[in-house]
């Protein structure tokens, strides 16, 4: 999912291109990669603690 931003990003980059070259058209894409990237770094975030918490220990 992650990797999935990728492309929204990239295409995000024809807003700063646009500001070079006035006859690039503009997509404007990046806020929806980062909404994304942030949905992909909470899901990590709660798989990891979750997975900490089901961790055996070794009590001696």
């Amino acid at each position: 999912m992650g990797l999935a931003t990728v492309p929204f990003w990239i295409l995000g980059q024809t807003e700063l291109f646009a500001t070079v070259i006035s006859q690039t058209p503009m997509f404007e894409t990046t806020p929806i990669g980062f909404m994304m990237w942030e949905l992909w770094l909470i899901v990590i975030g709660i798989f990891t603690i979750t997975r900490n918490e089901q961790t055996p220990t070794l009590d001696n």
